[in-house]
């Protein structure tokens, strides 16, 4: 059989002028659209049962098989394999076509269950682009900040987040106050029966210990709607990293085996050392426990809060430090088949980060909401949205950002292999 590939699959269409609000493609040429294989044999649709018997009548069609579901599938020239079976399912548009969503893709492959089929849900849930120019990672964005548009990006990626699902946000150091607000988050969370994750800070303040930690959570709004787990209340346990260049393992809460699935769940600003937070450092020092935090400071000298402030390296080192927990994390979780989805909101942008106690007023407008199954292409939005923003107080943004060489995180990052820099924009 011919090897069809995404502009096969397109021209195919258009030849045999099936009409386009008629049908959903689904299966393996759903991949090849979306860019998690290059190629595919024969083209799957659905279509409406009206649709159905018209094919039925217009061509002469080959019977091929029954279905799970008890439905006959007929082939059109052993080349497009039609049925009804999804036709009725939500879709996302490609280059004019409607194609199923992803969380139904790994439904259906799931429901096959063959030796390739799994191999092609860990491609959708990891965003595993396969092949050169295959396509980039996608990252969707909301100007509009609501907990409606929260939902409705998060189902943009098309992940399934389900079993016992971590929400990892900062609770915020007491005093701080930019983080992210239970009235905008909590909908979400509910929706996704999710857990707020968060451990214990290496720094002096009100989240050292579980106790302060758990009251300043409270204090903020987040054990109104939620669980909140201090993920190192009980100890925590390294993830050996053997790429690293200053991290041989990170040191993560013990709790973090727990879960099945993750939603890391930042807020975009500024921050004192590392430049800039989003999903990457959400991912790094978020998880992290309190000895992991000293650890990834000192970039791999200590694991004493205490000395760790004394360490001497330079401040390259510790940005990518960071970019080596934050794969390390990826990597234990991608290991364990635990999915992990991105999201990073961007507003009450200031210089500082969250867990300062005494963080700065916004400086710039709000940018809004980017998404990603990839978290280097979703930061790497977010940055490239700082430096298109007209804003006069976004040159303090830069200039915070640059004087901690933040930005260096990304392109170590994508040599560590977290993510790529290259990304699809796609507003919703």
């Amino acid at each position: 059989m011919s090897k069809l590939y995404k502009k096969d699959i397109i021209k195919i269409i258009d030849d045999y002028k099936l009409d386009k609000n008629e049908i959903l493609i689904i299966s393996g040429a759903a991949m090849v659209l979306y860019g998690y294989k290059k190629y595919t044999t024969d083209i799957d649709i659905a279509v409406s049962k009206k649709y159905y018997n018209y094919l039925l009548k217009k061509y002469s069609c080959v019977f091929e098989r029954i279905n799970e579901y008890g439905e006959k599938i007929y082939f059109i020239d052993n080349i497009i394999n039609f049925g009804n079976t999804y036709y009725s399912s939500p879709y996302e548009v490609i280059d004019g076509l409607r194609v199923q969503t992803r969380n139904d893709l790994i439904t259906l492959k799931e429901n096959l269950n063959r030796k390739k089929d799994i191999e092609e849900i860990n491609k959708i849930k990891y965003n595993n682009i396969g092949g050169d120019n295959m396509g980039k990672p996608k990252v969707y964005f909301s100007k509009e900040i609501t907990p409606e548009k929260l939902i409705e990006i998060y189902e943009k990626l098309g992940v399934n987040l389900t079993g016992k699902v971590g929400v990892k946000v900062s609770t915020g150091e007491d005093g701080a106050k930019g983080y992210l607000k239970a009235d905008l988050i909590a909908p979400l969370v509910k929706k996704l029966n999710g857990t707020i994750i968060e451990c214990n800070t290496s720094y002096p303040g009100a989240r050292t210990t579980y106790e302060e930690h758990i009251k300043v959570a409270e204090k903020h709004g987040f054990t109104s709607f939620a669980d909140v787990d201090i993920m190192d209340k009980d100890g925590d346990f390294e993830i050996p990293f053997e790429k690293g260049k200053y991290l041989k393992y990170d040191k993560v809460g013990i709790n973090f085996k727990n879960y099945d699935s993750i939603l890391n769940l930042a807020h975009g600003k500024g921050h004192m050392m590392g430049g800039f937070g989003a999903n990457l450092k959400n991912q790094s020092i978020g998880i992290a426990s309190r000895h992991g935090k000293a650890y990834i400071h000192s970039c791999g000298q200590t694991e004493d809060p205490d000395a760790c402030w004394q360490s001497k390296h330079e401040q390259i080192d510790f940005i990518k430090s960071m970019a080596e927990a934050a794969t390390a994390v990826a990597d234990y979780l991608k290991e364990n088949n635990k999915p992990i989805a991105y999201i990073t909101v961007m507003n009450a942008l200031s210089v500082d980060c969250d867990c300062d106690s005494n963080q700065g007023d916004p400086v710039m407008e709000d940018l809004g909401i980017v998404a990603s199954l990839d978290p280097v292409a979703n930061d790497q939005a977010f940055i490239d949205m700082i430096w298109a923003s007209k804003d006069p107080g976004a040159e303090k943004l830069k200039e915070r950002i640059d004087t901690r060489e933040g930005r260096e995180i990304l392109p170590y990052a994508e040599s560590l292999g977290l993510g790529s820099r290259e990304y699809e924009l796609i507003e919703i």
